[in-house]
């Protein structure tokens, strides 16, 4: 039986089982019997649900309107200059 491992790094953090456990339900059915991971990042829905993102993350985060919001992959690096 595998056990389960810490990881203590800078990052990425290890998840808790609770986020793990409720991963499947929300990636599996996205509103058409298909998970997010399989629509089109062009299609409306993507779009929505990006903007979505966008929004809710800048209400909790208080980001003003003047910062740009990026959703990038992990582990990339990049020069902003």
């Amino acid at each position: 039986m595998p056990q389960n491992i810490f990881n203590f790094s800078a990052g990425p953090a290890a998840l808790p089982q609770s986020v793990i456990d409720e991963l499947p339900s929300k990636i599996i059915d996205f509103d058409r019997g298909m998970s997010i991971l399989e629509i089109s990042h062009r299609s409306k829905k993507f779009k929505e649900y990006a903007e979505r993102c966008e929004s809710t993350l800048r209400r909790i985060l208080d980001i003003p309107g003047n910062y740009e919001v990026l959703f990038l992959q992990g582990v990339q690096l990049i020069n902003l200059q």
